[in-house]
């Protein structure tokens, strides 16, 4: 399934270097949020040893946010744009295969379901190339950035928070499976559901001059329940990946309250040292909270890109004839 997501790539390739600066921009803008919980170290420091001179650490603090806001925002906007474009070739691509398609084409395929594909598939992609890049890099910088300062300040402290990673990777790995079968689910349903709408919408005059409605709406309730079942189903499966993550944030806090606080009072760690490497620690495990949104986003557009190159694919059953010729000058006959 994820092969198709692989796919995409040939729809990004034409806007690679917006995107590479962008991901650059977010790499800068990280590295500025990873100094201020340093400045912050240096200023408590500084006033635990009776030093005053905080002008240059709230400065330095000042300064590192006003600049990662532009580098974040500009970051955003690359980004997103790259979005926007993949999802615009993306569509034109699935209505130039339409417009090669027959009868049998259109008997196999509903309306509503190729409604679905054009509309919300293509925004799950649209979602996957700005959103889940934005995320991915915030949580591989966050991680990079984060544990070289941890390492800086206290490397032993540092290594103790890496047993529960392993825990961490396999448990991602099971949700990741749980959440391609919800999430094939919900995009079959949806299609289910557009279909059924469509259908009754085109013969809607029939339906009343029958005096069927009632008949109707029991049975789109049906369909529509379906739908919210498979959505219940795969929120769910999101709930709980994300469930995890307040327990591994509790654990890294009593192993630093426990170790740290023993360094902080033998005198093997300043006090500024201390409070920074709480702060670091939580911007390591935060952006992993959203882990379980990632995995969503990916699962979801990987069934949604499958969908579409499905009907992609599909050799034009409306096609020129190889020994067909056009007139130079068309009189209107």
């Amino acid at each position: 399934m994820l092969s198709s997501v692989w796919r995409l790539r040939h729809f990004v390739f034409p806007y690679r270097v917006r995107l590479i600066v962008g991901v650059i921009a977010f790499g800068v803008a990280r590295f500025l949020e990873a100094l201020v919980p340093f400045l912050t170290a240096i200023a408590i420091n500084r006033l635990w040893e009776g030093n005053y001179d905080l002008v240059g650490p709230v400065a330095g603090i000042a300064g590192v946010v006003v600049i990662r806001y532009a580098v974040v925002t500009f970051a955003r906007y690359c980004v997103r744009r790259v979005g926007l474009f993949v999802a615009f070739d993306l569509r034109q691509r699935l209505y130039d295969a339409l417009q090669q398609q027959g009868q049998g084409f259109f008997s196999r395929y509903t309306i509503g379901d190729m409604m679905t594909r054009a509309v919300a598939d293509i925004a799950l992609i649209q979602r996957l190339v700005a959103m889940g890049t934005i995320l991915f890099v915030i949580v591989i910088y966050a991680t990079l950035f984060g544990f070289a300062f941890m390492l800086y300040l206290s490397p032993i402290l540092t290594l103790l928070l890496l047993p529960p990673l392993p825990f961490v990777f396999w448990y991602t790995l099971r949700a990741a499976r749980q959440m391609e079968v919800a999430s094939k689910a919900v995009q079959g349903r949806l299609s289910d559901l557009g279909t059924h709408v469509q259908e009754n919408l085109s013969g809607i005059r029939t339906i009343q001059a029958m005096v069927q409605e009632d008949r109707e709406i029991a049975r789109f309730s049906g369909t529509n329940q379906r739908y919210a079942d498979a959505f219940y189903e795969q929120a769910r499966v999101n709930s709980a990946m994300g469930a995890w993550m307040p327990t591994l944030a509790a654990v890294c806090s009593l192993t630093i309250i426990g170790y740290g606080g023993y360094q902080v009072l033998n005198g093997s760690m300043p006090v500024g040292n201390f409070v920074a490497f709480f702060m670091y620690v939580n911007m390591v495990v935060k952006p992993f909270g959203v882990a379980g949104f990632i995995i969503n986003l990916v699962q979801r557009a990987a069934v949604a890109s499958n969908r579409l190159f499905e009907i992609i694919n599909l050799e034009p059953e409306i096609a020129d004839a190889p020994d067909g010729a056009t007139p130079e000058h068309i009189e209107g006959n």
